[in-house]
């Protein structure tokens, strides 16, 4: 690569990118027509912006763009269908689970009534006690 000479090749680049002001741009081109190699750097910077204007790619046009939002917006609208769809299943999924539970709920109390207590160790020495104390059945003779 051509260098610029040290003292002015930073303003030559400022220059060269368009970040002079007009008075250092006047006395930048006047350098530029008594250095050679100023001039150089100059022409193999243009060289170097030219390769990569033709690797850049090419603006997108506002068709392809209008196109490319309908196709993101019809996506998102989608997928937002999708989700609300889901999150209906969901709510008559949970709204089933609550009506079984309520229905069992209610089935234990109207036809199994009576209380559904944990036996305790007297509850069940009691318990014990009462088929002890009871009289032996007979068996009827054959």
């Amino acid at each position: 690569m051509i260098e610029a000479c040290s003292k002015w090749g930073p303003r030559v680049s400022a220059w060269f990118d368009g970040e002079a002001s007009e008075l250092e741009a006047r006395e930048i081109r006047t350098h530029l027509r008594d250095c050679g190699g100023c001039r150089a750097a100059v022409n193999e910077w243009g060289a170097q912006r030219d390769l990569f204007a033709e690797i850049q790619p090419a603006p997108v046009s506002e068709v392809a763009l209008a196109r490319m939002t309908r196709r993101f917006e019809s996506g998102l609208a989608s997928e937002v269908h999708g989700m609300s769809t889901a999150l209906r299943l969901w709510t008559a999924a949970a709204a089933v689970l609550l009506l079984a539970l309520a229905g069992s709920f209610v089935t234990d109390r109207v036809f199994l009534p009576g209380e559904a207590m944990a036996a305790t160790p007297r509850d069940i020495d009691q318990a014990v006690q009462e088929i002890l104390e009871r009289p032996l059945a007979t068996v009827p003779a054959e």
